[in-house]
């Protein structure tokens, strides 16, 4: 996904927030606004639609994102043992979705490999 910071960083200004103010809205902190700004990290997904919605734009409007649910996007950009994964656990209820998170958290960061 390409998430222009530049636009983001116009919309939250056009619109009247302070970063303070949008953060407060989004439950992040101020610092993640602020890195979102200067193009250090990128918001994930389901916080591209949210910045949308509290801003009253649409999310292609700062991203190449199609402005179509945010499952939809996840699964279309995501590789196809990804899309697998998440269409199964989209079909969970909400506590089975919170025990599959859990077991990806267990997970190392790097793939082991034994000999």
């Amino acid at each position: 996904m390409k998430f222009d910071n530049k636009k983001f960083k116009i919309y939250r200004q056009s619109k009247g927030f302070t970063m303070s103010e949008l953060a407060k809205k989004l439950n992040v902190n101020k610092s993640t606004v602020s890195v979102w700004e200067s193009g250090q990290k990128t918001p994930r997904i389901n916080q591209i639609f949210k910045i949308a919605k509290v801003l009253n734009i649409k999310a292609s409007d700062f991203t190449d994102l199609e402005d179509t649910s945010t499952h939809e996007q996840l699964i279309k950009s995501a590789p196809s043992t990804v899309q697998a994964i998440l269409e199964k656990t989209l079909k969970l209820d909400k506590e089975h979705q919170e025990f599959v998170l859990k077991m990806i958290e267990n997970l190392p960061n790097e793939p082991t490999h034994e000999k």
